[in-house]
């Protein structure tokens, strides 16, 4: 026997080992998820003074909360249970959580065969449930993530029905910020139509204007300072401007007539500090 086909022969025997643990990992998994929706029905609070399995599950086998959480509503939707008045719960993926207990799907699998079937209308369950699980046997997890799709595509070809409920109010927040040094920075948060209006004034205002000083050199982010600076003073000057305490909107500046004659000096900004008299 050559080196290759010893190889050959020992990476067979390898992924075979490999498929074997696997499929006993998911087997006790699977079990271990009846066992606790079982002990869920008999009462963990009876049996063991635990507000829920999942804290059980913690407890014994040192587990996140999180992940026992995931394991008890994966084991949920793949065996029967009880209401709390003692009614039967039929489980949601039967065949899927006996290929679990054989140890013949992932969790991924299960996730993504139950999350179809929960769209699927009752009376089409166990066929669906079927296809998926055949064509799992030889696919992964993600190729019967897209069957799934296909099949509710199939099922329901209209897609879900339009949301009857309102529309939400559309986010708008501003943050105006001025800095020790008197710059002020400025950001936001809008809805679509506000950005479009917002961007559809400062673009017209934006433009590049060639004067008797030459082209216009300024950079994007600067001419779309100076629209925003022209847009608060069309504002300020806008007949339909409301006032505040009978008065039109405006800036207070305190600075004394030399400054003001000379441009040297300083001024008085409102209650936010001072800028230069110039």
């Amino acid at each position: 026997m050559t080196d290759n086909a010893a190889l050959s022969s020992d990476a067979v025997v390898l992924a075979d080992r490999i498929g074997e643990l696997v499929a006993c990992m998911r087997s006790a998994e699977a079990e271990l998820g009846a066992l606790l929706v079982e002990i869920e029905q008999r009462g963990v609070m009876e049996l063991f003074g635990y507000r829920s399995a999942a804290r059980l599950l913690e407890h014994l086998a040192d587990v996140p909360k999180q992940a026992g959480e995931r394991m008890v509503k994966r084991a949920r939707a793949l065996h029967p249970g009880r209401n709390l008045d003692g009614s039967p719960i039929p489980a949601l993926a039967p065949a899927t959580g006996a290929a679990a207990l054989a140890g013949r799907v992932s969790n991924p699998m299960i996730d993504v065969i139950t999350g179809v079937l929960t769209q699927v209308p009752p009376e089409h369950h166990a066929g669906v449930e079927q296809n998926l699980l055949s064509f799992a046997a030889d696919a992964g997890h993600k190729q019967v993530a897209a069957l799934g799709a296909r099949i509710l595509a199939h099922l329901n070809p209209d897609g879900a029905e339009p949301a009857t409920t309102e529309p939400a109010t559309p986010t708008r927040e501003l943050f105006l910020r001025r800095k020790r040094t008197g710059i002020w920075e400025l950001n936001g948060t809008f809805d679509d139509e506000t950005g479009t209006r917002a961007s559809a004034v400062l673009d017209a205002i934006a433009e590049r204007r060639t004067s008797d000083e030459g082209p216009d050199h300024r950079t994007l982010p600067q001419r779309y300072g100076d629209a925003f600076s022209d847009t608060i003073d069309l504002a300020l000057n806008s007949p339909d401007l409301p006032t505040q305490a009978g008065e039109r909107a405006h800036v207070m500046v305190a600075v004394s007539l030399a400054d003001l004659k000379t441009g040297v000096g300083t001024a008085t900004l409102g209650d936010t500090g001072e800028m230069s008299a110039a």
